[in-house]
C-alpha cells in the first residue's frame, strides 16, 4: 500500500456505506496517526474507525459508538443561512480548518 502524506489534515468524517472503503484506505495509508470518524452504520468492523456516530436504531455498541437520537436529515439552504454563525464562536480563529464530505445520491436523495 503506497502511503500517502497527511501534513494538511488530521482527521476525516464519512458517512453512508459509499465512503467507507475510501475512508479506511486513507486512515490506513497514512504516514501519521490520523483520526476518521464515520456517521451511522459503516456495515464492517467498528475497529476501522476512531469513532462511530450512529442512531440508536442501528443498536451498534463499543468504546468508540456514540448514539443519537435521531438520524441525519437535509437541512435548507434558508436553515443554513439562518444558522451559519452556530460553530463561529467555538472554533479557534488562529487554526486553519478544511472538511472533505464523500457522499453521492441516496436511494431517498439525489444531491
Amino acid at each position: 500500500m503506497k502511503k500517502i502524506e497527511s501534513k494538511y489534515y488530521d482527521g476525516r468524517i464519512s458517512c453512508v456505506r459509499k465512503s467507507v472503503i475510501p475512508s479506511i484506505y486513507l486512515k490506513k495509508s497514512s504516514f501519521k496517526k490520523v483520526t476518521n470518524i464515520h456517521i451511522q452504520d459503516p456495515k464492517v468492523d467498528l475497529n476501522n474507525f476512531s469513532y462511530i456516530i450512529a442512531p440508536e436504531h442501528d443498536e451498534l455498541s463499543g468504546e468508540n459508538v456514540f448514539s443519537t437520537k435521531g438520524a441525519m436529515h437535509y437541512l435548507t439552504r434558508k436553515e443554513i443561512d439562518n444558522n451559519n454563525d452556530y460553530l463561529k464562536n467555538r472554533l479557534n480563529s488562529g487554526k486553519k480548518y478544511f472538511l472533505l464530505i464523500l457522499g453521492g445520491p441516496t436511494k431517498h436523495y439525489n444531491y
